[in-house]
């Protein structure tokens, strides 16, 4: 179309420039150059977005790994737990005034104590207190007569009223006398 456009119309003649006026011209770098320098840079950005994902890739995997080793410390230290839980419950058990009885009774062939016997002071007592006991035993009056079997003094206790030191005498038939401490 342009073409018989062209050859309707007559020769025109441009006018030349002057060789002041020059022409801003450029340097045109041919086609193969140009389709180069976009597949340098198709290939450095595709470059990029590869390393950016393997990066990308590499973080995740660290990831996975570090949440590996925090669930292995989380059961440890429930399993940790667990353990000092159930050693509660056994140091509880151990501590137990029923168990420690039974223990006694029957490892150690011991037998539980008579109810306590409460030594009710008098008032002397505290002037008596730092005298000294009279002998334990008496001389036989006859020679050929036997001493008579002693009975056994009463064991010390605490008396709880006063807690200083009392003396009671036995109740035997020898003479003798047990002493009693306070405390």
């Amino acid at each position: 179309m342009f073409g018989a456009l062209a050859a309707a119309l007559p020769d025109r003649v441009t006018p030349r420039r002057d060789r002041d006026e020059a022409a801003e011209l450029r340097v045109v770098e041919p086609a193969h150059r140009r389709r180069r320098r976009h597949w340098r840079v198709g290939t450095v950005a595709g470059l990029m977005l590869f390393v950016a994902l393997f990066l990308v890739a590499g973080a995740q995997t660290l990831i996975v790994q570090q949440q590996g080793h925090l669930d292995d410390v989380n059961e440890r230290i429930d399993a940790a737990e667990q353990e000092a839980a159930r050693l509660q419950i056994e140091v509880t058990e151990l501590r137990s005034p029923e168990r420690i009885q039974h223990e006694a009774e029957t490892k150690l062939g011991m037998v539980p104590a008579a109810e306590p016997v409460y030594l009710h002071p008098r008032l002397d007592d505290d002037a008596r207190a730092s005298e000294s006991p009279p002998p334990t035993t008496s001389p036989p009056t006859k020679a050929t007569t036997a001493p008579k079997a002693a009975t056994k003094a009463t064991t010390p206790t605490t008396a709880p009223s006063t807690g200083k030191a009392t003396t009671i005498p036995s109740t035997g038939t020898s003479g003798s006398t047990g002493t009693g401490s306070g405390r």
